[in-house]
């Protein structure tokens, strides 16, 4: 029983040691010089136009090219990670199916990863955990976790209604908001459009002097320079025409 103590001691003190040599390559000044780097990446999304293949669409990029029918569209993201060096890897994890996906420098063209995302009809949120690569001494170390929300497509976004009010919030193509139902759409949509026309209406019949009005108080800088320069020029030419008349009568 004494036997297995000592055994039990000795193997706990043997690990410890091995786990403290671990811990210890890990220096102040190369954690320092990782946590510098890695607050450069920065993620971001663009949209981007993919075509159906032929199977999917009925039309080949051929015929397409011959005008005899037109290749069906869809979107997706392309999602890039910047300022990715041999120093990193790092794991992109979605909330849609939960699946994860490792990167590093390799994967990279110039320090940019990019990688497509199509599922484009739900809101989604990438999970993004950067570590230090087997190129440091801190290999496998956490040092950043990025969130990056992508929207979804609206699919009232096509709507005529929204092509009346495209600035309009529920009219964006891509959007964070849960979905809503088309009758809760179509009655909010409509009063904007008629709060629009009818702000239009009364701009358009707005007495002179009031749009005179109007234009002073959203341009008064413009309007205090055009004063300013009007008046030094009035006061110029006042001095100019009183030299010359004192002048004469000399």
């Amino acid at each position: 029983m004494k036997k297995r103590n000592i055994m039990a001691v000795l193997l706990s003190s043997f690990l410890l040691g091995i786990s403290g040599v671990n811990a210890s390559s890990c220096s102040y000044s190369e954690q320092a010089q990782l946590n510098k780097d890695v607050a450069n990446i920065k993620v971001k999304y663009e949209e981007m136009t993919g075509y159906y293949d032929e199977e999917m669409s009925g039309c080949s990029e051929a015929d397409e090219e011959l005008g005899l029918c037109v290749r069906s569209e869809y979107n997706y993201f392309k999602v890039s990670v910047y300022n990715v060096t041999e120093d990193f890897y790092f794991t992109v994890e979605n909330n849609q199916d939960n699946s994860m996906k490792k990167y590093s420098y390799s994967d990279s063209e110039g320090g940019i990863v990019s990688f497509d995302w199509k599922g484009i009809m739900n809101v989604t949120t990438l999970t993004i955990k950067v570590y230090a690569s087997a190129k440091t001494e801190c290999v496998h170390e956490s040092l950043r976790t990025i969130y990056k929300t992508l929207p979804r497509k609206n699919p009232y976004y096509y709507y005529l209604q929204c092509s009346q009010v495209p600035e309009y919030y529920l009219c964006e193509k891509y959007v964070t908001f849960d979905e809503i139902p088309f009758y809760e759409f179509l009655d909010t949509v409509e009063k904007e459009i008629e709060e629009k026309e009818a702000q239009q209406m009364a701009e358009q019949n707005v007495p002179w002097y009031a749009a005179v009005w109007n234009f002073i108080v959203e341009n008064k800088v413009v309007v205090l320079i055009v004063v300013g320069v009007v008046a030094i020029g009035a006061v110029t030419t006042f001095i100019i025409v009183n030299k010359k008349r004192k002048k004469s009568v000399l």
